[in-house]
């Protein structure tokens, strides 16, 4: 299948932030024998504070998906900006309009809330909680036809897969003075009021191996 995973985070201050996950995730398509392209709205756009729907147009044209992937990494946006959840209905709603092909959206952003974020995205398909296993899994269902559309169980948290950095991306967010994440766990037992990391990704810490998180 041919996948088209859109990032969709417009969150710049203190500072653009790498779209680690949305990478894990096409990576893991990837090697799961999909031909995926990763669409980072904010990079594609030069960094620019006003989002340009031709992008959507033009890289669905180019590319012709057979499945379209949201990625919402944040519900908020920067003060005064637009909302990240306010820019990923905009962006659905463009997808939409470009192609009939179904429209999946995920991502931490997404995860806090999927009862609520899924019909207000107006997507066919919702996946809460970590992607790595659950991602491919979908995909093989959804070219067999063994799908319904709705939200799909949250995964439980699992098999870790290691970072996938695409070279372009990383430039452009190093040129922005961007974060490059390196995830070196997973999960967190504490009970902070203002944090969400135990609900995406369990009470219990999962670390890295050492040597990977090394490479």
């Amino acid at each position: 299948m041919r996948v088209l995973m859109v990032a969709a985070n417009p969150v710049k201050i203190p500072y653009p932030v790498y779209p680690l996950g949305a990478g894990i995730l096409a990576d893991a398509a990837r090697r799961a024998g999909h031909e995926v392209r990763l669409l980072d709205i904010l990079a594609a756009n030069n960094f620019s504070d006003e989002y340009d729907p031709g992008l959507i147009s033009q890289a669905i044209c180019d590319f012709q998906p057979d499945c379209v992937a949201l990625s919402l990494r944040n519900l908020e946006g920067a003060e005064g900006g637009v909302g990240s959840l306010e820019l990923a209905q905009r962006i659905a709603a463009d997808i939409r309009a470009a192609t009939p092909a179904p429209l999946v959206v995920g991502g931490a952003g997404f995860s806090v809330m999927p009862e609520a974020a899924l019909p207000y995205l107006g997507a066919d398909y919702g996946l809460a909680g970590e992607g790595e296993e659950i991602w491919p899994a979908f995909l093989e269902a959804l070219a067999e036809g063994r799908t319904a559309p709705g939200l799909l169980p949250r995964a439980v948290p699992g098999a870790r897969q290691a970072s996938a950095y695409d070279e372009d991306l990383v430039r452009a967010y190093a040129a922005q003075g961007g974060l490059i994440g390196v995830q070196t766990k997973r999960g967190c037992p504490l009970r902070c009021l203002y944090c969400s990391y135990p609900l995406l990704e369990g009470r219990r810490v999962r670390p890295r191996p050492v040597d990977e998180v090394l490479d």
